[in-house]
């Protein structure tokens, strides 16, 4: 029998984009559903094996509506390559408004560019609401254009955030997945992300030997691992 897994968000977009990534990755292993506060769909209840939230601060929220005892968790997410590499070709100093539907979403988002080794830019959080305009002429935004103010001449679109490889790994050992029959999904996956962790990437990115012992030590380990050189 298939394993359930819920995708739990505010925002019904989010909750199907998620949705979809999980079902592209983990279609045949699970079922997926989604669920949001928006359309009120979470109020019928979730009955999952594992609960996925896009972070911790819709935690209490989520957790009184889960009907068994299903694990939750909390995503991890990172931006694609493509969107990235137009933040990394903006010139040294550039200075941009990050455009998000909220306060808490737009500084996430800036937190994770920066995180990603964008430090050549500065970075301004807008979302609606933001009574004073920042003086700049280019907006960043994660898919959420029409928060964009008018004023705005250029607007650099890098897509939603998507689930780190470290959340879809998550998920993964979670389902009890053989990782022979998943490695190649996670290869073509790992390929299109940009991962929180460059250390991780640095490793799996070495040897086919190296990657094997280090899928072995994912599998058998609970604990965070850090690679130093």
């Amino acid at each position: 029998m298939l394993k359930k897994i819920a995708v739990a968000t505010y925002y019904l977009n989010a909750s199907k984009f998620y949705s979809d990534q999980l079902r592209n990755l983990f279609g045949q292993y699970a079922t997926i559903e989604n669920y949001c506060f928006f359309d009120r769909s979470i109020e019928k209840g979730i009955d999952a094996d594992l609960i996925i939230i896009p972070s911790v601060t819709i935690f209490e929220a989520v957790k009184k509506y889960i009907k068994n005892n299903g694990e939750i968790i909390i995503a991890n997410r990172t931006l694609s390559k493509r969107g990235f590499e137009k933040i990394k070709k903006l010139p040294e100093g550039t200075k941009a408004i990050l455009v998000n539907v909220s306060a808490e979403m737009a500084l996430e988002t800036i937190s994770l560019i920066y995180q990603l080794g964008a430090k050549h830019i500065e970075l301004t959080p807008f979302h609606p609401g933001t009574k004073d305009i920042p003086d700049a002429d280019i907006a960043i935004t994660p898919g959420e254009l029409k928060y964009v103010p008018d004023n705005i001449s250029e607007i650099i679109d890098v897509g939603d955030r998507v689930l780190d490889i470290s959340t879809i790994m998550d998920v993964a050992a979670k389902l009890d997945i053989n990782h022979d029959i998943f490695k190649e999904k996670i290869s073509k996956y790992f390929k299109e992300i940009v991962p929180i962790s460059f250390g991780l990437e640095k490793i799996l990115g070495k040897t086919n030997r190296l990657e094997s012992q280090f899928n072995i030590l994912i599998q058998i380990l609970d604990e965070g691992i850090v690679g130093v050189n």
